[in-house]
């Protein structure tokens, strides 16, 4: 079968532009007590909130403050990096937060599936990978601004 869309036999150029997530590295079996750990802390028992992508202002990572001190056993991780990540530290200095870097692989894998929640706090985006590979994680809620979606 043609890569090339119906209809397009005229044009050159157009292919179709296949863009998803690999759902056998995003899934619910790389789920881990060590990496849970990791990104909470230590206290792996603790609601864990999770933040995946760039450090950036405009993320309004900032935002995700007052929900930790609104929940005071929920741990926070961030996983990435970014302009705005010594700014962050400062701000989240003493709270419940983890900064881990950047993460790929298995270790990227491993933290959509430990987490319970995953945190978007921007209220703009493009593609939206973070909250595909989070759906094929099985985590239970995606927080975007002031909404909550919860995925069944």
């Amino acid at each position: 079968p043609s890569s090339r869309p119906r209809g397009c036999s005229g044009l050159p150029q157009v292919v179709v532009w296949r863009k998803g997530i690999d759902t056998a590295r995003f899934h619910p079996k790389f789920r881990s007590e060590e990496m849970r750990a990791k990104l909470t802390g230590g206290h792996s028992e603790a609601p864990l909130l999770l933040y995946v992508g760039r450090l950036a202002r405009e993320k309004r990572i900032q935002d995700l403050k007052p929900l930790l001190a609104r929940f005071p056993g929920a741990r926070l991780a961030l996983v990435g990096t970014g302009p705005h990540e010594g700014e962050l530290k400062e701000l989240f200095q003493g709270s419940n937060c983890v900064f881990t870097g950047q993460l790929s692989g298995q270790e990227l894998s491993a933290a959509f599936a430990s987490a319970g929640v995953i945190v978007i706090p921007s209220d703009s985006g493009t593609l939206g990978f973070v909250v595909l590979e989070a759906m094929a994680s099985i985590l239970m809620a995606t927080l975007i601004s002031t909404q909550i979606f919860v995925f069944f």
